[in-house]
């Protein structure tokens, strides 16, 4: 039986570079979704604040659907919806043709919109 200290060592027997990896790439996403949420954000809050009746309504139906769902499933919608969405538009100009979207940037998409 191995020690705790064996498991939280670097190496094949530990787990503390798979750990350290793990965080680097929390880091990384985090990184990469706060320009997108920013502006994001940014661009909400100007439509609340607006003298436009139209805009502050549209921010702040965003602000109360996003408000309203769990985290998981915005993700699960953004993730999914984005690549369905992006299907149906290719395919209003050609029906026979696809689009792949990377899992990544759907993925920073959607967290943008969480966070």
């Amino acid at each position: 039986m191995q020690s705790a200290w064996t498991l939280v060592s670097w190496g094949p027997q530990g787990w503390l570079d798979d750990i350290a990896y793990g965080v680097f790439i929390t880091v990384s996403l985090a990184l990469a979704t706060l320009p997108v949420g920013l502006a994001i954000g940014f661009i909400v809050a100007l439509a609340k604040n607006s003298d436009e009746p139209s805009l502050r309504l549209a921010g702040n139906i965003y602000t109360t659907i996003f408000r309203g769902l769990p985290e998981l499933l915005t993700l699960f919608i953004i993730f999914f919806g984005v690549q369905i969405a992006l299907q149906k538009l290719v395919q209003l100009f050609d029906p026979t043709a696809t689009v792949n979207v990377n899992a990544f940037v759907s993925g920073i998409i959607a967290l943008a919109l969480v966070f």
